[in-house]
């Protein structure tokens, strides 16, 4: 008997199981009955998510060998990420998962929104001769499109790693407050002033800056301008005022400092909770801190080695670099917020 979808469901079974919606469930050698299986949830439900997660939990079982696979869940968001050095196999894997979802999914009686299924080519230095190389990857014979950039989780990841589509959105979303600031200013006090732009302003900016925050600063210039911007019409400040003393005064910090803190704050808490997403141990695997015969005051410094110079604009070796330029004192804290609070002061005493 052929089997059908992942879970190796007979077709034979999955005709009679379309018709009768009867389900059951085995454990070892024990087998429960064949009963009617009710499903559906209402939208908006509070359980709605946790009981999707648990119901798509083994899509991760539709695994395509000779190529490394890891699936993204979050909600009905999931992402696919496949990787091979042989452009060819990943294409051809890329199209051999896409059966094997689609198998999946009408075994578990779902479908898929093939206009909003994207997918994206990310190339390595090794691979810069193909750049015009374009894949083709369909999913029950209708073609995928092939997409530069898109939103995924409220981010907008480009097949470069530039970020530039992402400030970009950052930009068009947050220069209409430098009017509102503008005109209602005056009306508010110093304390308000403070929240409203926390809340609506800040809030918009700190959003994964721990990514797009490495992006050069030709590329970050823009979005700095309309923070410059913001914050003077918020605080009714003059157009001409000195950007250094209008964040030193203000005690706001800018595009470049928010970045460093986020990202090193989320560097430390990588290094010290071994809870969060497996990170803890890719951390540990790939960018070890430097082996010392002896104790030394400062062992906290990341042994960073790479094969090429251009290796070194890279987003993680600017951030492991940042890392070892911080004083020992700093990295050595035991708890998140003494990590925080030495690292502020770090900052605020170099700037």
């Amino acid at each position: 008997m052929e089997n059908y979808g992942c879970r190796g469901v007979t077709k034979e079974f999955f005709r009679s199981y379309l018709e009768g919606r009867q389900q059951f469930t085995s454990i070892g050698d024990h087998e429960s009955k064949l009963l009617v299986n009710s499903f559906r949830v209402p939208q908006g439900s509070i359980l709605g998510p946790f009981l999707f997660l648990i119901y798509i939990n083994d899509i991760i079982k539709c695994i395509t060998p000779d190529v490394d696979i890891k699936y993204k869940l979050f909600a009905d968001d999931t992402a696919i990420l496949l990787s091979h050095v042989n452009l060819d196999i990943l294409n051809h894997a890329a199209n051999e998962t896409m059966d094997r979802i689609f198998d999946w999914l009408i075994s578990n009686w779902l479908t898929l929104n093939e206009v909003k299924t994207l997918y994206l080519l990310f190339l390595t230095t090794n691979n810069k001769n193909n750049k015009e190389w374009i894949p083709s990857v369909k999913i029950n014979n209708s073609s995928l499109t092939f997409a530069n950039h898109t939103k995924y989780l409220g981010m907008i990841i480009d097949s470069k790693l530039t970020f530039k589509n992402h400030i970009q959105f950052l930009i068009n979303k947050l220069r209409k407050w430098i009017g509102i600031f503008r005109k209602i200013s005056s009306l508010l006090t110093t304390q308000v002033k403070y929240i409203l732009y926390n809340s609506m302003f800040l809030s918009h900016i700190l959003y994964a800056i721990e990514l797009y925050g490495s992006a050069p600063d030709a590329t970050l210039n823009a979005l700095q301008v309309i923070q410059n911007r913001a914050v003077k019409a918020l605080f009714q400040l003059p157009r001409l005022y000195p950007t250094y003393a209008l964040y030193k005064e203000l005690k706001i910090a800018n595009i470049k400092m928010l970045y460093k803190t986020r990202a090193l704050s989320l560097l430390w808490t990588l290094q010290n909770d071994d809870s969060i997403l497996n990170l803890h141990y890719e951390i540990k695997e790939h960018f070890a801190p430097i082996p010392h015969r002896y104790q030394f005051r400062d062992n906290k410094k990341f042994n960073i080695s790479y094969k090429k110079a251009s290796y070194t604009s890279s987003s993680t070796m600017k951030l492991l670099i940042l890392w070892n330029n911080l004083p020992a004192e700093v990295k050595g804290q035991t708890t998140y917020t003494k990590f925080r609070e030495n690292l502020e002061i770090f900052f605020s005493s170099n700037t």
